[in-house]
């Protein structure tokens, strides 16, 4: 099993607080595939706190990695630990539901 972080767009300030292109928000992806290839994908939005740019990366140096981090960061253990047991639970509804025609 396996879990796998995307990030899917960022927002940006084009101007703050004298630097250009600064991330306050990441809509992002957080994808379960279990042991028999099956996979389902959450999709959520963090806002950043931005009060502060102590450890500020300019845009065009920044990786997905590392917005990812800071998302993980933001997050904490519990949050990080919620989102995977949502998606996992995720998985298992849809596995256990089926469709059926009303004839």
């Amino acid at each position: 099993m396996s879990y796998i972080w995307n990030i899917q767009d960022l927002e940006v300030y084009s101007n703050y607080n004298g630097e250009v292109d600064v991330i306050y928000s990441a809509n992002y992806s957080l994808t379960y595939t279990d042991e028999t290839g099956n996979a389902e994908t959450i999709f959520k939005q963090i806002n950043f706190d931005i009060s502060t740019l102590d450890n500020f990366i300019a845009y065009d140096s920044l990786s997905s990695a590392n917005v990812i981090e800071w998302i993980r960061n933001s997050l904490g253990t519990d949050g990080v630990a919620a989102l995977e047991t949502e998606v996992n639970t995720a998985l298992t509804n849809m596995l256990n539901t089926s469709t059926k025609t009303l004839r």
